[in-house]
């Protein structure tokens, strides 16, 4: 048997409690205590006092309904299995619209509006409140000193396996109080309003959360958007964004899955996650950030597949560690600094990766700079662990399209090179073996200060590869830098393809490799110009048009 207490008084007359026995009470009293033998019980009416209920059972705010209190929470609930369905208000000035404590398997409905107010914005004796539009009291959402002191809109803390459904609006008012602050598996469902002056949404470990077409998660603070333990899965097809000073969109630990066909955007950092991070930006998906990094994994193992946009107009537009992998068909956009940063990994590449300027401390109108910052469309790091020194492999596909300062760069993080693999004292060049295929285009869009050329592709140590098959076009100097570096020029037309053999010397676009070869698979490949260079024949037919002195 499931009890029920009430605490409330009633307003413009009595409120009407209806209890799914059939018992109809009209009760202008003070308080009552009901054991409902089914556990179920619907308002239509407007309480001014707590509604308590311990065990399985229900409770209906019909869209008549309202629990409006002031100074405790509107509701509690202590048990498992319990469903609260709200279409009418549920809301606390000053304390929690719902608190759901010690709870299991509880079901949360809301079609209308849940809100936990600011004690000043209550009417009456405790405050100046006074209602606007939708039911929410007036009061700037800024103004933390007009909305007084409150608490969270839903707290399930201390309860596991709760599912939240919000077609309505739920609010946090008072300053850094959350929307939802959840415990371990809670399921959220959104196509209506989850905001707060704190996380809209505060969750630990196995979160599942869905923002439909139409759905808004925000925040009006210096606080993240949402934030979790391991194992969050983010289904994103509305909005969630934010608006403060170094904050997030999505701060969550290992294991973290998004799929994105929306808008997230934020004033500060977009998406941030641990190792193991999965990422999939489908055609209509945009991800922005507007100081920070868009996305960024903390640990290794991050997956990016990109149909959409991700733009950091003031940063990486993707910041990865070790073992990453990234998919490209759409834009991938970094302002004063790369577009993808990472240490090892492969990238495939059919859109657009570009980084459109300089960091400002590397300025290069400051001639006393003895190191001037260049950044990457691609950027291979450097770091003194062993990670960082594995292989990478970029594949830019035909209409493929890799741009910055430097197109790809190993050479020394997203500093200048000073011809050794390195620059900035105790910036590292990264040691692994890297190899670059182009069948796009890769473009340098500045000068490197210390080499006097635009620099397409930097290759650092290791034993690196690059491949320019017919189709590719490549803006500016490839260097294979130090190392046992090798170049392959390829051809899988059906006619045949031709290369110059003047572009390839220490002085001309092709430069630093040790190794030099050439791969037809389509109809066949003709060098033209002179070099007395080697080059070894991996496979298909050469027609020597120029003059070739070496073997």
């Amino acid at each position: 048997m499931t009890q029920f207490s009430t605490r409330f008084r009633a307003i413009g007359g009595a409120s009407m409690l209806a209890i799914s026995t059939g018992l109809v009470a009209s009760v202008p009293a003070p308080a009552l205590a009901q054991d409902v033998p089914d556990g179920d019980i619907v308002l239509e009416g407007t309480l001014t006092g707590t509604v308590s209920a311990d065990g399985a059972g229900s409770l209906t705010v019909t869209d008549t309904g309202a629990i409006d209190v002031v100074g405790e929470d509107a509701v509690e609930v202590e048990g498992d299995d319990f469903t609260i369905t709200n279409a009418g208000t549920i809301r606390s000035y000053g304390e929690r619209a719902i608190d759901a404590r010690d709870v299991d398997g509880t079901v949360i409905d809301n079609s209308g509006l849940i809100i936990a107010a600011g004690l000043a914005e209550a009417p009456g004796e405790m405050g100046e409140g006074e209602m606007g539009e939708g039911g929410i009291a007036l009061a700037e959402a800024g103004e933390m000193g007009e909305v007084g002191e409150g608490q969270d809109a839903i707290d399930v803390s201390d309860g596991e396996n709760v599912t939240i459904t919000n077609s309505g609006m739920i609010v946090a008012r008072a300053e850094d109080r959350r929307a939802i602050d959840g415990d371990d598996g809670v399921t959220i469902t959104n196509s209506g309003t989850i905001t707060a002056h704190g996380r809209a949404i505060n969750l630990e470990d196995d979160a599942t959360i869905t923002n439909e077409a139409g759905g808004i998660i925000t925040t009006t603070g210096d606080n993240d958007t949402i934030q979790t333990g391991d194992n969050l899965t983010l289904v994103n097809a509305g909005t969630i964004s934010n608006d403060g000073f170094d904050t997030k969109i999505v701060d969550a630990g290992d294991n973290l899955t998004v799929t994105n066909s929306g808008l997230i955007t934020s004033d500060w950092k977009g998406v941030e996650g641990e190792g193991n991070f999965t990422l999939t930006n489908t055609a209509t998906g945009r991800i922005v950030s507007t100081m920070d990094e868009a996305v960024e994994a903390d640990g290794p193992g991050l997956t990016v597949v990109n149909d959409g946009e991700i733009i950091a107009p003031m940063d990486d537009a993707i910041d990865g560690g070790a073992d990453v992998m990234i998919t490209n068909n759409g834009l991938v956009q970094g302002g004063e600094n790369d577009a993808i940063e990472l240490d090892n990994g492969m990238i495939v590449n059919s859109g657009i990766i570009e980084s459109l300027g300089s960091d400002p401390e590397g300025d290069f109108s400051d001639p006393g700079l003895a190191n001037r910052e260049l950044d990457a469309g691609i950027d291979f790091d450097g770091l003194d662990d062993a990670d960082a020194n594995m292989d990478g492999t970029v594949m830019n596909m035909a209409g493929g399209i890799i741009r910055g300062d430097i197109g790809v760069n190993a050479s020394s993080g997203n500093f200048v090179d000073d011809g050794e693999g390195g620059s900035e004292p105790g910036s590292a060049p990264n040691l692994g073996d890297q190899t670059v295929v182009n069948f796009g285009t890769i473009t340098a869009n500045a000068t490197n200060p210390v080499t006097g050329r635009m620099d397409a592709v930097l290759l650092s140590f290791g034993d690196d590869e690059f491949q320019q098959w017919q189709t590719g076009v490549t803006n500016g100097t490839v260097d294979g830098q130090q190392g046992d570096d090798t170049l392959i020029f390829g051809n899988d037309a059906e006619g045949t393809s031709t290369r110059s053999l003047d572009d390839i010397s220490d002085s001309a676009q092709y430069t630093g490799f040790e190794t030099y070869a050439l791969l037809d698979t389509g109809g066949a490949l003709a060098l033209t110009g002179q070099s007395d260079i080697e080059f070894s024949l991996l496979g298909g037919d050469l027609v020597l048009e120029g003059t070739l002195t070496g073997t």
